[in-house]
């Protein structure tokens, strides 16, 4: 019975931390935000290669 439990209890919390990140991507779209990696290489680099 207790692993069914700790189950539960997890997939509760990783809808909890799904409806989070949500709610902070969609305020950061708001706030014209973009995220994920920042480029290896930049105009610059490029040009000085």
């Amino acid at each position: 019975m207790q692993p069914l439990k700790n189950a539960r209890l997890a997939k509760f919390e990783r809808s909890i931390i799904r409806e989070r990140t949500q709610a902070e991507l969609e305020a950061a779209r708001a706030r014209n935000k973009k995220g994920g990696r920042l480029p290896a290489l930049t105009e610059k680099n490029i040009a000085y290669q």
